[in-house]
C-alpha cells in the first residue's frame, strides 16, 4: 500500500484519516464521520501549507544567502500540528517523509512543545516534503472516504444494526414472549376443539 504514494507517509496519512473517519461513524453515523475525517484532513493540509510556506519566506530566504550568518540548524514549531487528534500518526508521516527524501532531521519535545529540528540549508527539501504531504493529505482524504465506504458495504450496516444492543434485545424479548403466548393460544385452541 505504501507504494500507492511512492513512500510510508502517505499510507500512514490514509490509515490516520480512516481512523478518523470510522471513530466519527461509529459514534454519529457515516455522514458525521466522512465530514470529521476531510475537516482533519483540510486543517492538516493548512498546517502542512503553512509550514511549507514559512520555510519559503522571502525573508528568511535572505537571512539563508548570508551563508556565514546562516546558523547550521533550523527548528520548526509543530504546535499546529500537536494540536490535531492523532499527532503522533501525523508526526510518523512527516518523520517518514523527511527519511524518504534523506532530510537529516530530529522530531522532538520541549517544554510540551514539539519541534522539528534539520539543517538550515535542508530548508528548501524540507518545504518540498510539507508541499508533498499537503496534497497526500487530500488524496488520503479521498481514499480514506472511500474505504469507509466500502467498509459500510461490507458490514451492511442497515438502520436496525445502528439500534443501541439493548432496544434490540428489548424487541427480541418481546417477540419471543409474543410467540410463547401465541403457542399457548394455539395449545388452547386446539384443546378446546378436541372437547
Amino acid at each position: 500500500m505504501a507504494e500507492d504514494f511512492g513512500d510510508e507517509a502517505g499510507q500512514k496519512l490514509v490509515d490516520w484519516a480512516t481512523r478518523i473517519a470510522m471513530y466519527q461513524a461509529r459514534i454519529g453515523g457515516p455522514s458525521r464521520g466522512e465530514r470529521a475525517m476531510r475537516d482533519a484532513a483540510e486543517q492538516l493540509t493548512r498546517a502542512l501549507e503553512a509550514a511549507r510556506d514559512s520555510l519559503r519566506d522571502p525573508a528568511s530566504a535572505e537571512v539563508r544567502e548570508g551563508a556565514p550568518s546562516l546558523p547550521e540548524w533550523a527548528k520548526l514549531d509543530l504546535a499546529d500540528f500537536q494540536a490535531m487528534d492523532g499527532y503522533e500518526e501525523i508526526r510518523s508521516a512527516i518523520d517518514a517523509k523527511l527519511a524518504s527524501a534523506s532530510v537529516e532531521h530530529a522530531l522532538y519535545e520541549e517544554g510540551g512543545h514539539a519541534y522539528l529540528l534539520f539543517r538550515s540549508q535542508d530548508a528548501p527539501r524540507v518545504a518540498e516534503c510539507f508541499d508533498s504531504l499537503a496534497g497526500q493529505a487530500r488524496e488520503a482524504a479521498d481514499r480514506a472516504a472511500e474505504r469507509v465506504r466500502e467498509q459500510e458495504r461490507e458490514v451492511g450496516h442497515g438502520e436496525r444494526d445502528r439500534e443501541p444492543l439493548e432496544q434490540r434485545a428489548q424487541r427480541a424479548r418481546e417477540s419471543a414472549e409474543a410467540i410463547s403466548h401465541g403457542g399457548e393460544l394455539e395449545r388452547d385452541l386446539s384443546r378446546g376443539a378436541q372437547r
